[in-house]
């Protein structure tokens, strides 16, 4: 949530995180500059925050197993471009939930670190 961080002169909250055994949840709820476009985002926003942890966690699962390939995203926006995941990346297992248990073995500060919404995608 936003809060007022000058009790941490200048430390980026992740450092705050990477200093410490803490887990962490940010809430991202970006709204656009242009007013019509709003009610759009707004309602993004809320329908991936009802989508359920274990869903997305089955999302990423599929992400994962395509370490290796080339993924081509296309939008009717006319976004369109490639990328390699490589062999090897690492994949931060975003759900919306941080359980002492699923941070266990984090392998990275962002491991720790939960985003609201975690999902950006429609369901399907």
């Amino acid at each position: 949530m936003p809060s007022d961080l000058t009790a941490v002169d200048d430390q980026p909250f992740e450092h705050l995180v990477e200093a410490s055994r803490v887990r962490s949840i940010r809430f991202h709820w970006f709204l656009p500059p242009d007013a019509p476009d709003v009610p759009l985002i707004e309602t993004m926003y809320q329908r991936a925050i009802e989508i359920e942890p274990a869903e997305i966690a089955r999302r990423i699962a599929v992400i994962e197993k395509g370490r290796g390939a080339t993924v081509r995203v296309t939008a009717p926006n006319g976004t369109d471009f490639t990328c390699k995941i490589p062999q090897n990346a690492h994949m931060h297992r975003n759900t919306g939930e941080a359980t002492k248990e699923k941070v266990r073995d984090a392998g990275s500060v962002r491991d720790r670190e939960e985003e609201l919404p975690a999902a950006r995608t429609k369901h399907h």
